[in-house]
């Protein structure tokens, strides 16, 4: 039951855009949007209209009743305010969500002091 009505929300934020990509569970796409489709410019594109116009563009490319498996990756403010909208302002039923960024575990070497 969970399988054929199941799909997968791809949430990629970054500092100047925010990426939407709905996959099903075989990773085929069935719709993608990001902010920059709304000819904002800079840090516009991170707000919360914005936000809210992507996943409501999203919306419409849907056309069965899904459950959905969100994955976030990167870091953002925004990511209880995407949860909040998917559940509450469009009743979707989330299933699962995850947040999949990569972390280092110690970063690089500093450079060397230069002397003279």
């Amino acid at each position: 039951m969970f399988k054929q009505n199941s799909a997968i929300l791809l949430v990629n934020l970054t500092r100047s855009n925010v990426f939407f990509t709905l996959t099903s569970l075989d990773g085929q796409i069935l719709g993608s949007v990001s902010a920059g489709q709304f000819k904002t410019k800079g840090a516009k594109k991170v707000t919360v209209t914005t936000i809210k116009a992507c996943l409501l563009k999203l919306n419409q490319s849907i056309t069965q009743n899904l459950l959905f498996h969100v994955k976030f990756k990167g870091l953002s403010k925004h990511k209880r305010l995407i949860l909040k909208l998917l559940t509450k302002n469009l009743n979707y039923a989330v299933l699962s969500f995850a947040d999949i960024t990569t972390l280092p575990h110690n970063g690089t070497k500093p450079t060397k002091i230069r002397r003279i």
